[in-house]
């Protein structure tokens, strides 16, 4: 038995299960988040196991284990392109995550199916010697489809959310793929999970860092995040403010249930229209903003359209309530105290007339 194979083994598994223990006291993740993350984790953990057992058979060469190295081989080439798509899915809707799942077991039955016939990815010979088969490019292109998958989920991360800490996000990918090449073109080193346990660790810290930033129910980022930029603004800048009414009445007549799903109606709304000229943020309850760098755009255009297209989903959604909306441009030597003060001025003539725009 190889020494090297052996503490690697041991790190992995280590750090793996230091990883359940820390997700499993987060305070911040929901039950679902958690339940996802500590099932990759040990998914990753028996892959790991499976491994080091499949090496020790290969090592001894006995016919009589050839099934069971059928067996470890078969699990690791099931589960390897499918890590980097449940990983992908951690924190996003639980269907899509169910949907993920459905998919990669889909792809396990059928290349189980593969290994009954003539050629499959691997071959176990009668001498319990495992060596590539002439399918084994479908490994290739399942696990490239699966890299391809996280950094495409990444990628949409980070603009969905807005996100400033996107380096974590590179790093997760290059780890991924760096792992799953040596994998394929160096195999006897036995090190891609171990780059699994770091990118997996990685990723960890990149969305555990994502609950900190972002309102869970309105996907913008949150008020501490807002504080913090605006202590950083330069100028110029551009201030947009929104405002929901009468929320309170909606939670008392329809239930607070339905006042959630305006809020989150809302924010959908803002992010749609403004996320591509600046950053939004959640600053309380129901008052919503975004910091827009450059000034030159026409805001009042953008203003209403927006509105416009919050009185057409009332059509839909007769419970919505509508919105406000003000804005105000930074001054020479003016703090955002006076800004915001502005914004809320032009909030107040935006209600007034209302009405009048209801029907422009």
């Amino acid at each position: 038995m190889n020494p090297y194979f052996l503490v690697l083994t041991c790190i992995n598994i280590f750090v793996l299960l230091t990883l359940v223990i820390v997700i499993l006291n987060n305070k911040k993740m929901t039950r679902e988040q958690k339940g996802n993350f500590v099932f990759i984790s040990f998914m990753t953990i028996g892959l790991v196991i499976v491994e080091f057992i499949a090496l020790y058979i290969f090592q001894s060469r006995n016919p009589s284990y050839r099934w069971l190295n059928y067996a470890m081989h078969y699990l690791e080439f099931t589960f390897v392109p499918i890590i980097p798509v449940l990983i992908a899915n951690t924190i996003v809707e639980e269907r899509k995550y169910r949907v993920s799942f459905i998919i990669s077991t889909v792809y396990g039955v059928l290349f189980l199916i593969s290994l009954f016939f003539k050629k499959s990815i691997f071959l176990i010979d009668e001498n319990n010697v495992y060596s590539r088969d002439v399918m084994f490019p479908v490994y290739i292109v399942a696990s490239v489809t699966g890299l391809l998958y996280l950094i495409l989920e990444n990628l949409y991360l980070a603009l969905r959310f807005q996100i400033k800490n996107k380096i974590l996000l590179l790093l997760t990918s290059i780890l991924f793929v760096l792992g799953f090449l040596i994998g394929v073109f160096v195999p006897d080193v036995h090190v891609k999970y171990l780059v699994t346990t770091i990118a997996l660790l990685v990723y960890y810290v990149y969305k555990n860092d994502l609950f900190d930033q972002v309102d869970p129910l309105t996907l913008m980022l949150n008020q501490k995040m807002f504080q913090k930029d605006v202590a950083q603004l330069s100028h110029p800048y551009l201030l947009v403010i929104f405002g929901i009414d009468n929320i309170k009445n909606v939670n008392e007549i329809y239930g607070i249930e339905t006042g959630d799903e305006c809020i989150s109606v809302v924010a959908e709304k803002i992010r749609n229209f403004y996320k591509k000229y600046g950053v939004c943020y959640r600053m309380s309850g129901t008052d919503f903003c975004c910091i827009i760098k450059h000034t030159s755009i026409n805001i009042e255009d953008v203003n209403d359209e927006f509105f416009h297209s919050i009185v057409k989903k009332t059509y839909e959604m007769r419970e919505l309530p509508f919105v406000t909306v003000g804005y105000a441009i930074h001054e020479r030597d003016e703090n955002f105290e006076e800004v915001m003060k502005r914004a809320n001025i032009n909030r107040l003539e935006f209600r007034d007339t209302r009405n009048q725009r209801i029907f422009f």
